[in-house]
């Protein structure tokens, strides 16, 4: 009996190490996956670049659109075990509805201008986002060409938020409430255009 509860002990052991073995080394994403941008605006305290790059542009803005890119992307992947202890593995990505211009927001901070040639439909979890006003009415179908993505200066996973500016309200704006590490991102972005 002894030597049973021994062996089922061991592969209980053995078990637990190759998870967690497995969760530190394995990665998971936590990217909403928008649509890629055609082109990319950095605006740092509300003052643009007053220039764009292109994701087909020329050589010089295509290597910023694609860096910029690139390490927007990696800031969403994070090791399972960091996930779990940091509390995101299980936190979904929120959409909030504020009736104020997001200019205003755009006065503190650093931010990627996401702009779309075509209109885009607002999603959350893969699915077109419905809001339901306290009054009990519902928009749906909300179309955008801007998003604001919030840059900050995080060495561990870090809330965010991501502005969509209404294209048929320029005095109301939807928030992703998003998580991810962006010290990299935002060292790139302080180091270039600042």
């Amino acid at each position: 009996m002894k030597k049973v509860l021994s062996i089922i002990s061991l592969c209980l052991i053995a078990v637990l190490a190759v998870a967690i073995i497995v969760f530190s080394t394995v990665n998971t994403n936590y990217n909403l996956n928008l649509t890629k941008p055609d082109y990319i605006e950095i605006s740092i305290n509300n003052s643009n670049t007053k220039e764009s790059y292109y994701s087909n542009g020329d050589d010089e803005h295509k290597q910023v659109y694609n860096k910029v890119m690139e390490l927007y992307n990696a800031s969403y992947k994070q090791k399972i075990m960091s996930g779990i202890f940091s509390g995101v593995l299980f936190n979904k990505p929120t959409i909030i509805y504020s009736t104020s211009s997001v200019n205003s927001i755009l006065n503190n901070g650093s931010f990627i201008v996401f702009n779309y040639n075509n209109e885009q439909t607002l999603t959350l979890n893969g699915k077109p986002y419905t809001y339901t006003s306290s009054s009990g009415s519902q928009t749906t179908n909300i179309k955008y060409n801007k998003l604001y993505v919030q840059v900050k200066n995080s060495n561990s996973i870090t809330t965010f938020n991501i502005y969509v500016k209404n294209i048929d309200n320029d005095y109301s704006y939807y928030r992703y409430s998003v998580q991810a590490k962006q010290a990299d991102l935002y060292s790139y972005i302080q180091e270039n255009f600042n």
